[in-house]
């Protein structure tokens, strides 16, 4: 049911945004910001149907199938969250006046925040088990068994991935654009959506961390996806 509610919303959004996507992106100039808005937008499709794959429609997995059609939900899944951090990295940097230093300190950090949660979450897969629950004829993978250390630490990367990106749009905003706040609708749009993401994946890479750690054995995963 999750699974079907995520990917009917993710479809009627695309429906609906289509129009502008066409409008606004297809004509614009190739490069990493328009690569990194097709990866996220599409990408999305792809990780709904992995996550109905592995949570709940009829088959005859075995264990070792549960695990794997829940690495590529779960890896999907990251690659999402990467790809749209790398969009609020990519808006720091040009934020702060595309400076030298900045982009050599944005770079060193996101490969190695990231390289150590995608090694955290390698980790994690080789700590988890599944059973499988047949619930009305329909078999699901349920998973039973995973290091909440490990997976508390990935959710903890993308936290402070976010958070430095944050810090220096903040920066930016208080000693390079200050006087044009007021006066730069797009300045401001641009300040507007970085917050709004920054507080909603915060939100949610808080929580987890939270229910990981301190919710019973069968809650522990609930808000992962």
């Amino acid at each position: 049911m999750q699974a079907v509610v995520a990917y009917t919303f993710a479809t009627l959004d695309f429906v609906q945004t289509f129009p502008e996507e066409v409008r606004l992106m297809w004509g614009a100039p190739f490069g990493l910001p328009k690569v990194l808005f097709f990866a996220v937008r599409y990408s999305v499709l792809v990780n709904d149907v992995f996550c109905g794959l592995a949570g709940g429609f009829p088959t005859e997995y075995a264990d070792k199938d549960c695990l794997g059609a829940w690495k590529r939900s779960a890896m999907t899944s990251v690659f999402i969250v990467v790809a749209a951090e790398a969009i609020l990295f990519h808006r720091a940097y040009a934020f702060s006046g595309k400076r030298t230093g900045i982009l050599v300190y944005i770079v060193a950090q996101f490969i190695a925040i990231h390289a150590a949660a995608f090694i955290l979450m390698l980790k994690f897969f080789e700590s988890s088990k599944f059973t499988k629950w047949d619930v009305s004829n329909i078999r699901i993978c349920l998973q039973t068994q995973g290091s909440v250390t490990l997976l508390a630490g990935v959710f903890a990367s993308f936290l402070a991935s976010i958070t430095v990106a944050m810090s220096i749009m903040v920066y930016a905003a208080i000693y390079e654009h200050r006087e044009f706040n007021t006066r730069s609708p797009l300045l401001v749009t641009f300040y507007r959506d970085g917050i709004f993401y920054f507080i909603s994946l915060a939100a949610f890479a808080s929580v987890n961390i939270v229910i990981i750690w301190i919710a019973p054995a069968g809650y522990k995963f609930l808000l992962t996806q």
